[in-house]
């Protein structure tokens, strides 16, 4: 979704980067790739037309625009989390969602048709639509183009 031409997901990437200082340890907080937090620190710094951290030595450090919006960052996720923290009980047999998963080969014969069938049973109203490994498989997930990504680990 987007806010004055503000992806409003990037203000969760925008927060984590700015607490942590440092794209790798952002994005294992938010469990994304290291690429894919890269790609949101480049949207942030194209919108903002600020670098926002700044490498100096070993150390990010915020630019002056990046320290003013640390705050703000997380006032907002503070509110999004207070107004929507509904607590609300899982259910899988009631579960109504499908999930695009792009899967290799090996995950798919060795992992996911277990987990197929078991979906199948404790929540049958959940479905999947598989695609097929892509050569760089993070950037369909980056993209938003599939919810899951079942494969080996890129270095």
């Amino acid at each position: 979704m987007h806010f004055n031409g503000l992806d409003l997901n990037l203000i969760v990437a925008l927060d984590a980067i700015l607490s942590e200082r440092n794209v790798t340890r952002a994005a294992e907080k938010l469990n994304i790739s290291q690429p894919g937090m890269s790609g949101a620190l480049n949207r942030l710094r194209q919108y903002f037309n600020d670098d926002l951290l700044t490498q100096n030595g070993k150390q990010m450090i915020p630019t002056p625009l990046g320290s003013t919006l640390s705050v703000p960052a997380k006032e907002i996720l503070a509110t999004v989390r207070s107004r929507l923290a509904v607590q609300t009980r899982f259910l899988p047999e009631d579960a109504r969602r499908s999930f695009t998963v792009m899967v290799s080969d090996y995950a798919a014969t060795i992992f996911l048709a277990n987990v197929l069938r078991a979906v199948a049973v404790e929540a049958p109203g959940m479905t999947f639509d598989l695609h097929q490994y892509a050569d760089i498989p993070g950037d369909a997930l980056d993209a938003g183009r599939i919810d899951v990504l079942l494969g080996p680990q890129q270095a």
